[in-house]
């Protein structure tokens, strides 16, 4: 199994932020830092590619986008994933 964490802030000597697990090989990976306000924490998404056993590549995000009431981050968040699922071609 291989495993994949992009850190996204550094809370009480832990580092928080996305993982992805797979039975399958990364064969890209890239770090989004996500957009936030002044009092927010930092997010990020994490962008993979996986090679599956016949050759295909699947290329997905996992993200945690923000969780307060005001939906002004989770929009500006959004607009950015958008952005860069349509540069996927697979």
């Amino acid at each position: 199994m291989a495993s994949l964490l992009v850190m996204a802030i550094l809370y009480h000597g832990g580092e928080y932020g996305e993982a992805v697990l797979s039975k399958f090989t990364f064969v890209r990976t890239e770090n989004i830092a996500l957009p936030h306000g002044p009092t927010s924490e930092p997010r990020a998404a994490l962008k993979v590619t996986v090679k599956t056993k016949n050759g295909n590549l699947h290329t997905f995000l996992s993200t945690h986008l923000d969780h307060l009431d005001d939906h002004t981050n989770r929009t500006m968040q959004a607009k950015l994933l958008v952005t860069a699922l349509k540069d996927m071609d697979n």
